[in-house]
């Protein structure tokens, strides 16, 4: 787990995940992979979008 990551309500991260710095994690959402840099994930298993800056 990085720095400054905000997880939402409810979301589970799943053994071996990583999650990057300045990361945003939305309610419900499950990790399982990698989350790189600034990047919000949200709702969909697969969906994630780098927009935080």
């Amino acid at each position: 787990m990085g720095e400054d990551v905000w997880l939402g309500c409810g979301c589970k991260i799943l053994a071996g995940a990583e999650i990057s710095d300045g990361a945003v994690i939305g309610a419900g959402t499950v990790i399982s992979g990698k989350v790189e840099d600034n990047t919000i994930c949200f709702t969909k298993r697969e969906y994630c979008e780098k927009a935080r800056k």
